[in-house]
């Protein structure tokens, strides 16, 4: 299988860089020996070839190359769980909740080791509708305005005579807040829903036990949130085991990606129909 990696800056040697994660998942790679790895920046790579390897999803021609072809591409990718700087993504054919990641009906073990102790009971109390804002732009957006979507989203409540709090992306302006951003778990702590487009936010919403409605199918929590604002009286917490053991696998440490046992988790799928059955999932 001939494997294509795409390296921004192959120098980068900063744990914070993509490239940096890149080189390790490289390395990883690499621990399985037996397929041909072509390493190189956009531009510079033949495109026909078994699978891609990319940062983010922003390489329109590499993606368009493998749908036309029935092949897969795998993108990297910054994880959902706090600290985020700590996890990366893997996941085929797609960003988020749009990718593949491999993950279902998943053991606990992963879970156990990693994130015991994080999943709260369901705590539909508290104070106001909390609305999650996202980095204007984002991929991750998938072409929304998502100031325009927040403004309508907290018009509803407002309408409603519901009170409603909207936290911006702390990458964007703070101008709502007179100090300074207000912690993103205390402020979901005392709301009774959380709403978000598809922000990695509803992923900790959720985990904390907060009924979550998540509004678009790209967001991590779509496959067991609810999708209607009109939801958020219901205070429905849905079972979140399965849920949580499946999501550990959708995210990686960086000597994880070094180790191969990210790529030790992948590989088998990468011809395989599960792939082919949740391209466009």
């Amino acid at each position: 299988m001939k494997i294509n990696v795409y390296i921004t800056n192959p120098l980068a040697d900063s744990v914070a860089h993509s490239s940096y994660w890149m080189l390790k998942f490289l390395e990883g790679l690499r621990q399985h020996g037996s397929d041909e790895i072509v390493v190189g920046k956009r531009g510079e790579l033949d495109l026909e070839c078994d699978l891609s390897i990319i940062w983010g999803v922003l390489y329109d021609e590499v993606m368009e190359y493998h749908k036309a072809n029935n092949t897969n591409f795998l993108v990297v990718e910054r994880g959902y769980t706090p600290n985020r700087s700590e996890w990366c993504m893997a996941g085929f054919n797609g960003l988020n909740g749009l990718a593949n990641f491999c993950n279902k009906n998943m053991p606990s073990d992963r879970w156990d080791k990693y994130h015991n102790g994080t999943l709260y009971l369901p705590n539909p109390a508290g104070e106001y509708v909390l609305i999650l804002g996202q980095v204007k732009g984002d991929t991750a957006l998938y072409g929304v305005d998502i100031d325009v979507w927040a403004m309508d989203t907290k018009a509803y409540f407002d309408d409603l005579g519901i009170p409603c709090i909207f936290r911006p992306h702390p990458g964007t302006s703070k101008t709502l807040f007179e100090d300074s951003m207000p912690d993103l778990q205390e402020q979901i702590d005392k709301a009774y829903c959380v709403i978000t487009y598809s922000s990695s936010g509803g992923v900790e919403a959720l985990l904390r036990g907060k009924p979550t409605i998540a509004l678009h199918k790209g967001s991590m929590i779509w496959d067991i949130a609810s999708h209607a604002l009109e939801d958020h009286s219901k205070g429905f917490v849905p079972e979140r085991q399965q849920w949580a053991n499946d999501f550990a696998y959708t995210q990686w440490k960086l000597e994880e990606f070094a180790s191969g046992e990210t790529w030790e988790h992948l590989k088998g799928y990468v011809n395989g129909s599960q792939i082919n059955q949740n391209r466009n999932r």
